[in-house]
């Protein structure tokens, strides 16, 4: 199955999804600091957290609860992209 058709559904409950609370928390990587933006979603009866770092304008979802996931987010941001031809 693609990637995207299992992302789909969870875009489509974020898309939906009311927003109850927002915190600022920061992460570090490479001696440099970086903010992860956490929202608290409510989808239906469902009550979740998602969590993003921003670096250098590119944002990855990470695990706030789960130690260094942010950080390995972060470090994925930091990674040159490569485009596909």
């Amino acid at each position: 199955m693609k990637p995207a058709l299992l992302i789909l559904p969870m875009l489509m409950l974020t898309a939906c999804a009311e927003v109850l609370s927002e915190r600022t928390s920061t992460v570090e990587v490479r001696g440099k600091t970086y903010p992860v933006k956490t929202q608290t979603l409510k989808a239906g009866e469902r009550v979740y957290d998602v969590s993003r770092v921003n670096v250098r304008g590119r944002t990855e979802r990470c695990l706030i609860d789960s130690p260094g996931d942010c950080q390995a987010a972060a470090l994925e941001a930091l990674r040159p992209r490569v485009e596909a031809r």
